[in-house]
């Protein structure tokens, strides 16, 4: 057998675990940022550093989630491209959908984050507000989140404009209801395995990636004539010969 064979499976196999690892690290090294700048801003009891903080990490969070959707489908399922090229063309294209990339990805991120950190406020009684309004926050949170199942594999598989982006994931997320639920299992578990044990943020994040980005890739995407809007999946396929 030889090992080095570009589409045996010691290469395939091989490339996939540097993708998952590249992934992960992206996302372990925006985390840690973002803990450290918050964890300064607290230290040093500056509202406007501390939100000037929150703001940027969001920002980055959600430009390297774009990134990490378009590497964990072209670098992890199914295929074995290689997963920095896929991370930073979405980066590449920047100036000319800054909109959609940092607008876009700033506000989904933005809801998911400030939804749940309210849910959380409200439900330790750390935040006064009358609790009618826990519902209300909950299901920002949800609606939120599963938009955001669909809108970062548009952002970063499609040429879209920004509008188009999150009302075809809007009507994703409620019209394929399985694909959506088991994309909240999915992130619901690799959120309680890292929790559980913080070590499995170098494997987990990126699995979970891949698994919603083959879902939403595989079962839904097909179903539309998203190629006007180019999309094309066939260039993720590696041509055996």
């Amino acid at each position: 057998m030889n090992f080095f064979n570009p589409y045996g499976p010691f290469v395939e196999y091989g490339t996939k675990l540097f993708n998952v690892l590249f992934c992960n690290i992206v996302v372990a090294f925006v985390i840690f940022i973002a803990i450290n700048a918050l964890d300064l801003s607290a230290s040093l009891s500056s509202l406007p550093f501390l939100v000037f903080s929150f703001f940027i990490t969001l920002l980055i969070l959600g430009i390297s989630l774009v990134g990490i959707f378009k590497a964990a489908f072209g670098g992890i399922a199914p295929h074995y491209g290689f997963g920095p090229a896929y991370f930073i063309r979405p980066f590449k294209q920047l100036k000319t959908r800054w909109r959609l990339l940092i607008i876009g990805s700033f506000l989904n991120v933005f809801l998911i984050a400030t939804s749940l950190y309210a849910v959380i406020l409200i439900l330790t009684g750390t935040l006064d507000l009358p609790f009618i309004m826990t519902p209300v926050y909950v299901l920002l949170f949800l609606e939120s989140l599963i938009v955001s199942f669909y809108s970062f594999p548009l952002m970063a598989h499609t040429e879209m404009s920004f509008m188009d982006t999150f009302k075809y994931a809007f009507g994703f997320a409620h019209r394929h209801f399985l694909v959506t639920l088991a994309s909240v299992a999915i992130t619901a578990a690799a959120i309680y395995m890292v929790i559980y044990y913080w070590m499995l943020i170098f494997i987990v994040p990126s699995l979970a990636i891949a698994s919603i980005s083959y879902l939403v890739l595989t079962f839904v995407f097909p179903k539309y004539e998203l190629e006007k809007f180019g999309l094309d999946l066939e260039s993720y396929v590696v041509k055996k010969s």
